[in-house]
């Protein structure tokens, strides 16, 4: 599971609920301080860009915008968006579910 944070900058950041869910991909601890970009990863600098220019993110939105990088839309709470990375990226071995927090 990766939780993907806005800091106060408003820069998308990422955590990991274990240290090997993110091989490679920097280091994490328990009570999710975030340590990396989520450009890191293997999302598309275009895509995220696009989820940082949502003021007030809709779920709609949030889905288009996620479909240019194999983003899928998973569930949409009040402050979370969950997704599936690489949902559309043959690449990609497994899925990997993750949370876009808005709060």
């Amino acid at each position: 599971v990766i939780q993907l944070l806005w800091d106060h900058t408003g820069q998308v950041l990422f955590g990991a609920e274990k240290c090997g869910t993110v091989k490679g991909y920097g280091m994490c601890d328990t009570d999710w301080r975030v340590v990396e970009p989520v450009w890191q990863m293997h999302l598309h600098d275009d895509a995220v860009t696009k989820l940082l220019m949502l003021p007030d993110p809709n779920p709609r939105r949030l889905l288009t915008a996620g479909l240019d990088a194999g983003i899928r839309m998973v569930d949409v709470t009040h402050k979370k968006v969950v997704v599936d990375f690489g949902a559309g990226n043959p690449k990609w071995k497994r899925h990997n579910k993750g949370v876009f927090s808005m709060a």
